[in-house]
């Protein structure tokens, strides 16, 4: 894959609560790995799927695409997969929630990052761009909050630069709160059992990253 081609799934998947209801509230920035923006007192917890979960077609519309905020323009990151023999990956991946840039998106909340699977079988893959999942953008005011953070998951790859590879949850146009912000996804990668949660050091959020620590005996 050259420096020339991308796999981008950003805002592809759910527009809100079509995943059986999954990471939608209507006054939330969509959840997936974490709770979604909110200046609400007790957010609820609406995250779902598991931070080690391999790909699966049976659960793919319930556990795996990122949630949408309420919008044709605010849906949640698709679902790429990505199971090869070897590989060297100089193109872009994104799976990052709708919308993807920090322009002021009023009405309805941002949605959530997606899920990224890579899996090289015989040799490490070696990935020379960005590999994305993040949270969509929103906006200062209580209409629309930014999606948290996606899911990334890796076996047997390797990155040029540890900046390469994120699922952070998204950021508001307002630099002086943290409550809109989404929190951050998890990446875990499968050969050493690490689970890394990191936010975007720009607009770290008041959310909760949730992560039951049950399920890493599963």
């Amino acid at each position: 894959m050259d420096e020339d081609s991308k796999m981008n799934v950003t805002g592809m998947a759910y527009k809100f609560g079509s995943n059986t209801g999954k990471g939608f509230d209507n006054n939330m920035g969509a959840s997936y790995a974490g709770q979604g923006g909110t200046d609400l007192d007790n957010p609820s917890d609406l995250t779902y799927g598991e931070f080690f979960q391999i790909p699966n077609d049976q659960q793919l519309h319930n556990y795996q695409m990122g949630s949408g905020g309420g919008s044709e323009d605010k849906r949640g990151g698709g679902v790429i997969v990505i199971q090869v023999r070897a590989a060297t990956i100089r193109g872009e991946i994104l799976a990052n929630g709708a919308p993807s840039s920090t322009r002021v998106s009023k009405s309805f909340n941002a949605g959530s990052g997606g899920y990224i699977y890579i899996k090289c079988t015989i040799s490490v893959c070696i990935i020379n761009n960005y590999v994305k999942a993040n949270g969509g953008y929103g906006s200062d005011d209580r209409q629309s909050n930014s999606g948290s953070g996606g899911r990334l998951v890796f076996n047997n790859v390797k990155f040029d630069n540890d900046e390469r590879y994120s699922a952070y949850g998204g950021c508001s146009n307002n630099p002086t709160s943290s409550v809109y912000n989404g929190a951050a996804g998890t990446i875990y990668n499968e050969d050493t059992g690490k689970l890394m949660i990191r936010h975007n050091t720009r607009c770290v959020a008041s959310g909760r990253t949730v992560i039951k620590l049950s399920n890493a005996n599963n």
